[in-house]
Order: structure tokens, then C-alpha cells, then sequence
């Protein structure tokens, strides 16, 4: 339960992106490669990666994850609730633009993965952000900091550089959240922003969990 109230906190948090708004296009490597080829080829609208076994592909994103013994994966049952939507809907749709719509959301998770027996947790959630706007990633990455900052956590941005996940660069921030007892958890969000779409990949983690390096390390591109 604490698990799944630790994810809800951090998928509610995303909301921010909605208050803020607007898009534009991150500054991508230079060298156009295949990953970014690839992830161009569904640019116009987001579509939904899948799971295979342990294995989660994002071909918008470029990117694999695997998910180790003892973690699960939520379903899609889990993933509409958290939208607060019934069960009956239908996540059928792969087109996250054209789901959304149907939800009748703006944020939309696509996947989440979580620790059997730790607090470690992964998930990647899509925001679509109000066009008439001008915002960029590292904006976004120092708005949500703001928004943990507000709801007593202890944000921290001091991040160099950006993070390559798939087919992109992403930008970094972090928060902390300590508990009555003294009992800290880390959130690590890393961000880019593809067309309309803000996109976040959220890590969290404690002291007995998982580390961040071992967890970025169950991301490989494809």
C-alpha cells in the first residue's frame, strides 16, 4: 500500500505540467542516429509501449526496460484507476493522443514498475500540454521542484548535464520525502518535451532499495 501511495504522489505531483504549460522542442544530439530516426517515426503522436515477458519497448522513446525478478508491472487495470477512470474503459488504443482523449485526461501513464519487496519504483508518464504556451524542458524540470518545495519535500536541482535515456536527452531534478520517523525516499525525475507532449521518467528509491545506478541500468536503447 505504501508502494502504491508513494506512486499516486508522484503521478499527482505530474499534474504541474497542465498549470504550466506550453512546449517546445528540447536541443537533441546533434548526431541524427537510429534511435532518434526511429522514435521520429511516431513524432506526431505518442504511441503506447508494451510489454513482452519483463521486458517493457518504447519505439516513441527508443528505449528497452527490463524489469528484474521481484518487481511487477502495473496493468492496465491499475493504470486506468490511477486516472481516476473505471475499469471498463478500454486501454486498447495505442495512439496515447487518441486514449487521452477517450480518458478524457490530459496526463497519462504509460507504464509503471514496481519493487515486490523494496520501495524502488519506475514510471513514464505523458502530459499534453496546452499549445498556447512557450516552455522547456529545463522550465518544466524547475517547476515541478517548485511544486515538491510546496508540498513539503525537499527538492534538489543541482544536476549537471542531462541524463540519455533512449533515443533522448533528459533533463534532471530531484526530490526527498521523509516520513515521520525519519525514513527518507528519493524521487529522480528526468524530462523531455516531444511536440505537445511533456514526458517524465520517474525513479524512486530508498536507502534499502535498489540504487538510482541500478536502476537506470535496467534501460538500455533499443
Amino acid at each position: 500500500m505504501k508502494k502504491i501511495c508513494i506512486i499516486l504522489i508522484a503521478i499527482i505531483l505530474l499534474t504541474m505540467l497542465t498549470a504550466c504549460g506550453g512546449s517546445t522542442s528540447t536541443t537533441q544530439n546533434p548526431a541524427i542516429d537510429r534511435l532518434e530516426d526511429l522514435a521520429q517515426q511516431h513524432a506526431g503522436s505518442p504511441i503506447r509501449g508494451s510489454w513482452d515477458g519483463n521486458v517493457f519497448t518504447s519505439e516513441h522513446l527508443g528505449l528497452r526496460f527490463v524489469k528484474p525478478d521481484g518487481w511487477m508491472a502495473l496493468t492496465d487495470v491499475q493504470i486506468a484507476e490511477m486516472t481516476g477512470r473505471g475499469i471498463e474503459q478500454s486501454l486498447d488504443s495505442t495512439d496515447l493522443d487518441e486514449l487521452m482523449e477517450l480518458l478524457g485526461v490530459t496526463i497519462f501513464t504509460d507504464m509503471g514498475a514496481v519493487g515486490t519487496y523494496t520501495l524502488g519504483h519506475v514510471q513514464i508518464v505523458y502530459e499534453r500540454l496546452p499549445n498556447q504556451f512557450e516552455f522547456s524542458a529545463p522550465q518544466l524540470v524547475e517547476s515541478m521542484a517548485e511544486l515538491y518545495a510546496q508540498n513539503g519535500f525537499e527538492a534538489n536541482l543541482d544536476f549537471s548535464g542531462t541524463t540519455r535515456i533512449g533515443a533522448y536527452n533528459w533533463y534532471v531534478g530531484g526530490a526527498t520525502i521523509t516520513d515521520s520517523s525519519g525514513v527518507q525516499y528519493f524521487i529522480r525525475y528526468f524530462v523531455t518535451i516531444r511536440n505537445e507532449f511533456g514526458v517524465a521518467i520517474t525513479i524512486g528509491y530508498d536507502a534499502e532499495s535498489e540504487t538510482l545506478e541500478e536502476i537506470l541500468a535496467m534501460f538500455s536503447p533499443l
